[in-house]
């Protein structure tokens, strides 16, 4: 069974909430905006696979929580964190400010400045996921500003209840459901951004790694590919493209492995691609051995492709 840890309380003021939530998400600053305020939170902690899920419960009495480029430059963490609010309201500002009650979802960058404004009560679930979970599942729909999935109906209402399913039913979660249901958790929120108005691209878009990145969505049925040529197409050496991946936790290799694993499962649980077997999905995905493709495959679904296409 999955392991989930024990709910504790948070206590005190500015300074003491401060180095609290530092120390379960990442470094952060915290401002009250009512003198002499004092915080009692209660937290639950539910580790799933890579996902970790923070369900924050309190009336926190006007508060500030920010993430600054300073606290950003010091900082060893990178990740991604999904938010979905259950009860109560807070504005979250991340290239622009939105409004996010019951049910609402939105996706904050950790390595980009932002915002959490918490006007009073906050019921929410802050899920930390990988860098590379969700830059690879939801490739060039990353950027600087923060979206927000309405919850109230559609794709973004299956989402709320499905995240709220997991809190619910976490005790009762078998270890090894643990990563194929992050990755429905993952599909459903691609789905759900993907019908969002207009286009998702912020300033990340234009960087050196977004470019890298794509070039390798480009190629990966090129079993070729290579670190040097990576490297020598955007200018740069290899040791310094191996560095720009290592800020997201992950190897160039791994990015390249995962996201030639992820476009397989993709078209394996396509109905557009079910006339092509499974072989030939692996070796147009850059695959040339179809034995250490089926091994690579379940140890990271969980799943071997011919029972995730017959499921």
């Amino acid at each position: 069974m999955t392991n989930v840890s024990n709910t504790f309380h948070i206590d005190g003021g500015p300074e003491h909430f401060k180095a609290a939530l530092s120390g379960l998400f990442v470094e952060l600053d915290v401002q009250f905006r009512e003198p002499n305020a004092l915080l009692e939170t209660e937290v639950q902690q539910i580790q799933l696979g890579e996902f970790e899920y923070l369900r924050t419960r309190a009336n926190l009495g006007n508060l500030v929580v920010a993430r600054t480029d300073s606290l950003i430059a010091e900082s060893e963490f990178n990740s991604f964190f999904i938010c979905c609010v259950l009860e109560g309201y807070a504005e979250l500002e991340q290239g622009e400010r939105i409004g996010l009650q019951q049910g609402d979802i939105a996706v904050l960058d950790s390595s980009m400045a932002y915002q959490v404004v918490v006007p009073g009560f906050l019921d929410a679930v802050w899920i930390r996921v990988p860098r590379y979970r969700l830059d690879g599942r939801m490739h060039a729909k990353a950027g600087a500003e923060i979206r927000r999935v309405k919850g109230n109906s559609g794709l973004g209402l299956i989402a709320s209840r499905f995240i709220r399913s997991v809190l619910e039913q976490a005790e009762r979660i078998d270890h090894g459901a643990e990563f194929r249901l992050n990755n429905s958790l993952l599909d459903i929120l691609a789905l759900a951004l993907t019908h969002l108005p207009g286009d998702w691209h912020g300033s990340r878009s234009t960087g050196l790694l977004q470019q890298i990145q794509t070039t390798i969505e480009q190629n990966l049925g090129n079993p070729d590919l290579s670190l040097d040529a990576l490297a020598r197409r955007h200018g740069i050496t290899v040791r310094y493209l191996n560095k720009l991946f290592a800020r997201e936790g992950i190897s160039t290799a791994k990015w390249v492995r995962i996201r030639r694993l992820e476009r397989c499962r993709e078209q394996i649980e396509s109905t557009e691609y079910s006339h092509l077997g499974i072989s030939q999905i692996a070796f147009a995905n850059g695959f040339n051995d179809i034995s250490n493709f089926n091994r690579a495959f379940k140890a990271y679904f969980g799943s071997t492709p011919s029972s995730l296409r017959r499921a």
